[in-house]
């Protein structure tokens, strides 16, 4: 009984050792997969980053970047606000010019005591 567990540990180490035998990589194997991660490393900076190649690696020259697309986005949210502003002051001139800058009725007062 105690055989089996002892002979499925080892073909699964050895299984393992002859896996691990076929993934060994050569240094000039390695070399050339470092200089192939590298070159599609710069390549995808260089398109993100607007250089000269980069634009012509995206094909898209010109894109706007990420400041010029937040200054873009923030300039309509002040401009929006700035008219919900204007439209608000407005409403309050019309507002005091129809009923006077009080508009609250001022309480009675009967000995100090409200109604």
């Amino acid at each position: 009984m105690k055989f089996l567990p002892v002979l499925v540990l080892a073909v699964t180490a050895a299984a393992s050792a002859a896996a691990g035998a076929d993934t060994v990589i050569s240094s000039q194997a390695a070399q050339e997969r470092r200089d192939q991660n590298f070159d599609q490393a710069l390549a995808r900076y260089r398109a993100t980053h607007g250089t000269p190649e980069g634009q012509a690696m995206s094909g898209q020259p010109g894109d706007e970047s990420a400041r010029e697309k937040t200054h873009h986005a923030a300039q309509k949210v002040r401009k929006f606000t700035h008219r919900q502003a204007e439209k608000v002051r407005e409403f309050g001139a019309r507002e005091n010019a129809k009923y006077g800058t009080h508009t609250k009725p001022t309480p009675e007062r009967e000995d100090g005591v409200h109604k």
